[in-house]
């Protein structure tokens, strides 16, 4: 009896590393042609040349004003240390902006913030170019936060060259319910509404993480889809949400008016959803991408998407140079969807042959302008960019 107890043991933990094994090689055979192609040579800035600018660490998100962009930045090397010294509680976030004509920038004073709360920024959201919601995971009390600031001008008008503007704290938004490093984007439509990506995330990791560990959240990413869209509504200062799609992982959340589309980063591709009146979302089409997306931005003027975009050999090789500690530079780019003829088109606007990896980008003035950070490791790099695309073809 104890033998066949034994047998019976044996024998499950044999299916189950059959079972691990079959899921690895299909992977493996699905990025199969990324991974052969991956020393293929890049060509890069085919529609012009860029111009980079140095930044405060951890430039993520673009949202235009005026003739300024609004970025957030974050050095979240600080709130990654060891198991022996816990979570870092420094306050290294804020917000800046940036002046594509000058090729300069200004950190934004956060007047009547609270002097003890932690600002660590993830995505924001610009509302009636007034209102902004900024997304903030607050180590010290180890829960996801909405920060609502309002836009405040100077003696001289935020559209000019040197326009002097700032942030005034008006509230934070709880959320029902406990979150903590999960929400990612946010994407406002009015005063008491918002949409959110959100990941399932632990409340606490480790700086390194071992092969074995990155390979098993990969396939947990595969096998799942438990990365949720959120559609909140906020009264007394508390958000209510429910989900309204989910995917592998989610990450930029942008709408042309009528659609919601939000990029799914390891489901290679976009969803899109239809806004119904009270905000809910309705019916779902997917559009397939070649490559890992993160943030997106609607381009009215040209009726056409641009998506932050990464090769899937980068994101899957680099990622386990962390293993290491290792901070990979990676080649980003970006990618333009537009629907033409009844079907859905992508092409390459450019590729950053020399940069880290591109978090989102945004066109503006004419010209196309990326952020740029180290993938899968943001907000860690020593020289994050912002990079001025100068030319581009009509």
């Amino acid at each position: 009896s104890t033998q066949s107890t034994w047998d019976i043991k044996m024998r499950n933990i044999g299916f189950w590393i059959l079972g691990i094994s079959i899921l690895v090689v299909g992977v493996f055979l699905y990025n199969l042609k990324d991974i052969l192609s991956f020393f293929d040579p890049l060509t890069g800035y085919p529609y012009g040349s860029c111009i980079s600018v140095p930044t405060p660490k951890g430039p993520k998100h673009l949202v235009a004003y005026g003739n300024l962009l609004l970025s957030a930045h974050d050095d979240r090397s600080m709130t990654k240390q060891t198991k022996k010294e816990g979570l870092s509680l420094q306050n290294n976030g804020g917000i800046m902006a940036f002046d594509p004509q000058s090729l300069s920038y200004q950190k934004l004073e956060l007047y009547k913030f609270p002097d003890k709360k932690l600002f660590h920024p993830q995505g924001f959201s610009l509302y009636a170019n007034k209102t902004m919601f900024v997304i903030n995971h607050d180590y010290q009390e180890q829960k996801d936060t909405i920060e609502v600031f309002e836009i405040s001008n100077g003696e001289e008008s935020a559209t000019s060259q040197n326009g002097l503007i700032s942030l005034v704290y008006k509230h934070s938004i709880e959320f029902k319910g406990r979150f903590f490093r999960q929400f990612n984007y946010i994407l406002a439509i009015s005063e008491n509404e918002f949409y959110a990506t959100a990941g399932k995330r632990k409340k606490r990791h480790s700086y390194r993480r071992s092969f074995f560990r990155n390979l098993y959240a990969d396939l947990k990413l595969y096998a799942n889809q438990k990365s949720i869209l959120h559609h909140c509504k906020i009264e007394n200062s508390v958000a209510t949400c429910s989900h309204q799609g989910k995917g592998h992982s989610l990450s930029g959340i942008t709408t042309d008016g009528t659609h919601l589309f939000a990029v799914d980063t390891w489901g290679d591709g976009v969803t899109k959803y239809e806004i119904q009146p009270n905000g809910a979302l309705r019916g779902q089409e997917i559009i397939k991408l070649p490559f890992r997306g993160d943030g997106i931005s609607y381009d009215a003027e040209r009726k056409r998407f641009l998506i932050a975009s990464l090769r899937k050999r980068d994101y899957i090789y680099n990622g386990y140079k962390l293993i290491a500690g290792v901070t990979p530079k990676i080649q980003g780019g970006v990618m333009e969807l537009k629907y033409e003829n009844g079907t859905w088109v992508t092409k390459t606007m450019f590729i950053q042959d020399e940069q880290a990896a591109t978090s989102t980008v945004l066109a503006h003035g004419g010209k196309l302008v990326p952020v740029s950070y180290t993938h899968l490791r943001a907000h860690e790099t020593e020289a994050d960019l912002v990079c001025r695309l100068l030319l581009e073809k009509k």
